[in-house]
């Protein structure tokens, strides 16, 4: 029965290693591909049934792409701490970008306007931007500098994410993982 055990392990890792994908960035022994890349830009509808444009609405700015979903509960602790940072975020020139998974507008904008709420909020019905992003949990944090670039990939808001987005290039191994 280990033997079987092992040969499982050794094959899932063997098939990890030889059909690499964004996806697989998330996991903690490799590197999410798109740290270092341009941000793939992307326009999707909000709750509030307009076209949002990533680009358009990061305006040279540096972003933090939060991806998440009303079930998820850990999102919504992640949420919260967004929403009472707002203020000090846009002090700080920093945009963000709440991007929900899957869900209608009508279940999103009642989740928002229930806990007074009020940022908008991209909605990636079909997951093809989830997908370009590499996203295989919620939640996800996306950091984007000014340039551009995803600087770090990670499941909640570090303490240094203002180092990781203000500065430029592509990270050096420990710098915001």
């Amino acid at each position: 029965m280990k033997i079987i055990g092992r040969f499982i392990v050794v094959l899932l890792v063997s098939f990890l290693a030889i059909n690499g994908s964004y996806a697989m960035g998330q996991f903690f022994f490799f590197e999410n591909p798109l740290i270092g890349q341009k941000a793939p830009d992307f326009t999707l509808n909000s709750i509030y049934q307009k076209n949002l444009n990533l680009t358009t609405m990061r305006n040279g700015k540096p972003v933090i792409i939060f991806f998440w979903a009303t079930w998820c509960p850990h999102c919504r602790v992640q949420l919260d701490t967004i929403h009472n940072s707002q203020a000090d975020l846009e002090a700080k020139g920093v945009q963000v970008a709440l991007v929900d998974l899957g869900e209608s507008a009508k279940l999103v904008q009642a989740y928002m306007s229930a806990n007074h709420m009020t940022m908008d909020v991209f909605l990636d019905e079909d997951g093809s931007v989830s997908d370009a992003y590499g996203v295989i949990g919620i939640p996800t944090f996306i950091f984007v500098n000014a340039e551009g670039v995803v600087r770090a990939v990670e499941n909640d808001i570090p303490e240094n994410y203002e180092q990781i987005l203000f500065s430029s290039g592509t990270l050096t191994p420990g710098d915001g993982s």
